[in-house]
């Protein structure tokens, strides 16, 4: 038996205009998704190769001192956060092929859709292990 709710099957009763705003939609929100991962991304190479910032970009309150801010960060969580802003890319490039499609064709594309399902899939499995991880880490700290 197979469980499949709906959430994959193309949905018939809407038109091809209905369909093609959609697509824009999701084509909006996959534009912001990339904008802010590659924002993401150049904060975290900021942060990661010790960038110097100009005082006057940094509000008072965000000022941190240099010998902080270089034992701040671990190479794991660096990596870790590349990984997870390398799928989150991939998620957001994967929106902007399921919007121009839709755009396009005024239909569903059901094999990007299923990859876009897995990798929230994935995004959720991966944020269970690690929040698990990362709370028996913290709960070794204390002792």
């Amino acid at each position: 038996m197979r469980f499949d709710f709906g959430l994959l099957k193309a949905r018939h009763d809407l038109t091809p205009k209905q369909f093609r705003a959609s697509g824009i939609v999701i084509l909006v929100l996959a534009a912001i998704i990339l904008a802010l991962v590659l924002l993401l991304t150049a904060a975290l190479l900021v942060v990661g190769l010790n960038i110097e910032i100009p005082p006057s970009l940094v509000p008072d309150g965000m000022r941190i001192d240099r010998e902080e801010q270089a034992q701040a960060g671990s190479p794991g969580l660096f990596i870790f956060m590349g990984l997870f802003l390398t799928v989150l890319f991939a998620y957001g490039i994967l929106a902007l092929v399921q919007g121009i499609w839709q755009i396009m064709f005024a239909s569903r594309n059901e094999r990007v859709m299923r990859i876009m399902v897995w990798i929230v899939f994935g995004i959720v499995v991966a944020g269970a292990i690690s929040s698990l991880a990362l709370g028996r880490m913290i709960g070794r700290v204390g002792q």
